[in-house]
């Protein structure tokens, strides 16, 4: 596998961290999605709002205290539902519309270094500015570091995917052409951000917050 990096799941990647919702124990990775789109609300990306869906144990403690304390309080919270799939949580990005459209262009490098900081230290990754290595079963160190600083990377993907004699034009094709902007990720998959659901209540909770959250950001 190498340099070359497959996830699918674009946005848990990448613009779940800016919301900086701090982990916890008890929340596992697999608890979440986040979505782009979706057919139960009108809410979505081109309208800079980020649609992130728990499915875990709801009446757990443990889960009650952490929705309260973490995503309740949230600064761009701004609305949210009861679904058939789990409680659906929908966040503005209105402080972010840059990040927000270079995200879809599939443009990643082009982050505001404060956003690929905030990026990078969610995945406990030092903002270095030189190449990581791989892991013993060959795949990046810091997959995060290769997606958001791909000019660090060109050489050992080149290697990887072009001939020792083309290696110089491969390198250079990377640099300008790869998926449109020099990127070594793809843009997100629709199939893959899109939210089929139906939606059973709304959330009453704080609903004031929500509102202001939203009108106010």
């Amino acid at each position: 596998m190498s340099y070359i990096i497959k996830n699918n799941y674009k946005s848990k990647n990448l613009l779940f961290p800016l919301l900086e919702i701090k982990e916890n124990k008890n929340i596992k990775i697999t608890d979440y999605s986040t979505f782009l789109y979706s057919n139960c609300t009108n809410e979505s990306i081109d309208d800079y709002l980020f649609l992130l869906l728990y499915h875990c144990d709801f009446d757990s403690k443990e889960y009650k205290l952490f929705i309260e304390k973490e995503v309740m309080q949230n600064k761009n919270l701004s609305n949210c539902y009861h679904t058939d799939k789990g409680e659906l949580y929908i966040f503005n990005f209105f402080d972010r519309r840059k990040t927000v459209d270079m995200f879809m262009k599939g443009c990643y490098s082009k982050f505001p270094e404060s956003d690929k900081s905030i990026i990078l230290k969610y995945y406990k990754t030092p903002d270095t500015k030189t190449a990581y290595g791989l892991t013993p079963n060959n795949i990046p160190q810091a997959p995060h570091h290769v997606i958001l600083y791909p000019e660090y990377y060109y050489e050992y993907v080149a290697k990887e995917l072009y001939a020792e004699k083309d290696f110089y034009s491969g390198m250079e094709y990377l640099k300008r052409y790869s998926y449109g902007c020099g990127e070594l990720w793809g843009k997100y998959s629709m199939e893959k951000e899109h939210l089929d659901c139906v939606i059973t209540d709304n959330c009453v909770t704080n609903y004031d917050k929500l509102t202001l959250n939203f009108i106010g950001t």
